[in-house]
């Protein structure tokens, strides 16, 4: 994915990743970082996934027995801040993504997070500030100045945001 994502992208780009796109955003990172001006990372972990696996697998096993929309609300309420909780029509439109990609796409999904790379060597040599967004895990990076990353990288805390989501 990381490679395909390089490139299909202009020589210089903004990236931005959310759970497992967080997870092929430091892979893209890793291969083409000269070509990233600016990074953000939300919810997601450069460490690889030994401690989640169980979880995934079980996720996958419900997708397949009850419906991929069983999965989207339980990783909602995991995923989203307090106020995306309690949205019923971003909480929908979560729902149509998730049964648009499907319990198959997704079974190969979680098994691509369960077998990446520790990407945690790669922190260090980001060249870039990091600024934090909302939630776990969400970092946001700029190239002006060199990564004050602390290792290993602890969940963000919320200050305040004006930032929106729209679909």
């Amino acid at each position: 994915m990381a490679e395909r994502l390089a490139e299909a992208t202009p020589d210089r780009f903004f990236l931005c990743g959310l759970s497992m796109g967080g997870c092929v955003a430091l892979e893209v990172m890793r291969i083409a970082t000269e070509r990233v001006t600016d990074l953000v990372l939300m919810a997601t972990s450069a460490k690889p996934d030994a401690e989640q696996t169980a979880r995934r697998r079980r996720l996958v096993k419900l997708a397949h027995d009850k419906g991929i929309a069983a999965v989207a609300d339980i990783l909602s309420d995991r995923l989203l801040g307090p106020n995306g909780r309690t949205d019923l029509e971003l909480r929908r439109r979560i729902v149509m993504m998730a049964e648009a990609i499907g319990a198959d796409s997704f079974a190969r999904q979680q098994e691509a997070i369960i077998g990446r790379r520790d990407q945690t060597s790669l922190l260090p040599h980001i060249g870039v500030q990091r600024r934090s967004w909302p939630g776990r895990m969400m970092r946001s990076f700029r190239r002006s100045a060199p990564a004050k990353w602390p290792m290993p990288c602890r969940p963000a805390r919320l200050i305040s945001s004006t930032a929106s989501v729209t679909w």
